[in-house]
């Protein structure tokens, strides 16, 4: 029995990295929310914020890359060190259109090094209460909730 636990404590280790991407969607995206009501406006706004969320994952790996070979080179650091997702999406949103609208690369260069600015640490072992949330409570407005 203990046998079977550990392995689907390891299952589900391996699983963390998607749920918490489910997380940056569902909190910082607002992937659930959308601005028609539409089926065409809900696909739109659905393509366009994993396309949000696909650019910010390859920008932040280019960066995390550069940032690995920068404080490994530099300093000795107690934890590893991973790109901050929400800061990272607030210096991205305004650049966006920028970088595809520019041929020069210097707005793609400058917002890797915005996301290097506040690095997260990688704590491992850490363990925390889980908190249970009101089942009553609505998450979404009733004339935003998903039709898809």
């Amino acid at each position: 029995m203990l046998k079977c636990v550990n392995h689907l404590k390891e299952l589900y280790f391996k699983r963390w990295g998607i749920e918490t991407n489910y997380n940056h969607l569902k909190s910082n995206l607002n992937i659930e929310e959308f601005t028609g009501l539409s089926e065409i406006a809900i696909r739109q706004d659905f393509f366009a914020n994993i396309f949000i969320n696909n650019l910010q994952t390859l920008i932040a790996s280019d960066s995390k890359d550069e940032m690995d070979a920068e404080y490994k080179s530099k300093k000795k650091c107690k934890y590893d060190y991973k790109i901050n997702k929400n800061l990272s999406l607030g210096y991205m949103k305004d650049r966006i259109i920028e970088i595809f609208m520019s041929n020069d690369s210097k707005y793609y260069d400058r917002l890797k090094e915005l996301f290097k600015i506040n690095p997260v640490p990688i704590r491992k072992g850490r363990k925390n209460p889980r908190i249970l949330q009101d089942k009553n409570r609505r998450t979404y407005f009733i004339n935003r909730k998903r039709s898809v």
